[in-house]
Parts: C-alpha cells; sequence; structure tokens
C-alpha cells in the first residue's frame, strides 16, 4: 500500500481508486479524469450491469462495475471483487448522491430517507468498508464530496442540504479520527 501524505499527484498514478456515483455528474468527471491521468479506476454506478475494462496509453484502466452504495451486499461484493483483483485500494473517492426537490412541507419521509440512504449512509457504507484495511496498512485517501449546499440552505432542496451538511460534519470527525493512521 502506498502512504500519500506529501505526495504529489505524479508519485499516485497507477495506484487503485474506487468511484462511487460514477455513471454521471462529478463522479463520471472524476473517473474519467484519473483514468486519463493513469490511475487504476474502478468507476461504480447502479446503472453499470457487467464490468467492462478499458485501457489507454497513459498506463489507465477503466473498470466500470455495477455498485449501489444503498446495499451492503452490492458494497460488500464490490470491495471483495478490487481486493481479489488488486490485493488492495489506495483511494475511495464517495461521489454517489441522489437529489429530491420540494419544500420540506412537501418532501415524504421516503424521500428523505431515499436522499440520506444514497448520500450520507452510502458513503458511510463506502468508508467502514475500506477503513479496516486502510487503518491496518496505515495509508490511504478518502474523498467526500460534498456541495456549497452541505454550507447553507437552498430552499426546495432541504433533503439534499441535510444530507450535505451532514457529508461535512461526518469527514470533519473521520478527518480527525484518522489523522494518527495515515489515512
Amino acid at each position: 500500500m502506498f502512504c500519500f501524505r506529501g505526495e504529489n499527484m505524479k508519485n499516485l498514478y497507477g495506484k487503485v481508486v474506487l468511484v462511487t456515483g460514477a455513471s454521471s455528474g462529478l463522479g463520471l468527471a472524476v473517473a474519467n479524469y484519473l483514468y486519463q491521468k493513469g490511475f487504476n479506476v474502478y468507476a461504480g454506478a447502479r446503472s453499470f450491469k457487467a464490468e467492462s475494462i478499458e485501457r489507454n496509453s497513459e498506463g489507465g484502466i477503466l473498470h466500470k462495475i455495477n455498485l449501489d452504495v444503498t446495499d451492503q451486499t452490492s458494497v460488500g461484493s464490490v470491495l471483495k471483487h478490487i481486493t481479489e483483483q488488486e490485493n488492495t485500494l489506495d483511494v475511495l473517492v464517495n461521489c454517489a448522491a441522489y437529489l429530491v426537490l420540494g419544500s420540506v412541507e412537501e418532501t415524504s419521509f421516503d424521500e428523505y430517507n431515499l436522499v440520506l440512504n444514497t448520500n450520507l449512509y452510502g458513503a458511510l457504507r463506502m468508508i467502514k468498508g475500506v477503513l479496516p484495511d486502510m487503518r491496518q496498512h496505515k495509508c490511504g485517501l478518502i474523498v467526500n464530496f460534498s456541495s456549497i449546499n452541505g454550507l447553507l440552505g437552498i430552499p426546495y432542496q432541504s433533503a439534499y442540504v441535510a444530507s450535505k451538511f451532514a457529508i461535512e460534519g461526518m469527514s470533519e470527525c473521520l478527518s480527525l479520527e484518522l489523522k494518527n493512521f495515515g489515512v
């Protein structure tokens, strides 16, 4: 495993990265960028039904894999698959997100649950899945994508805003908890 503190991006090329929510938006952009830069990227999304693999001249490898961050079985299966194929996971990038628009009054509990289960609990499932190995090896990198909505409220986006505020707080706590573990 490779420790990231004080390293520049050049030294990270070829490392194994898992990006969640990689079918569109920021997840897709991050996965493609890292792939183009020579990383070994596992791009996870519910919409990817069968694993496909692409390679580029920079040494990058892009594995599109089925991953549903709301399903613990899916999370465990993907992490097991990556470990079996690569023996390690160096970087986790949590981009999976779901947005429901509506006022607080009109947004149902089911809609809040859907957003929180994807945006917050999905990230937590992924983190809890990778942390034991990263902590044991005293290195790794976890990136949790948030939003400006994690810093200020936007009308008619209360469920999404709540999930992003929670990601901000959880990430701050996680950073403090892991600072002595090289993660």
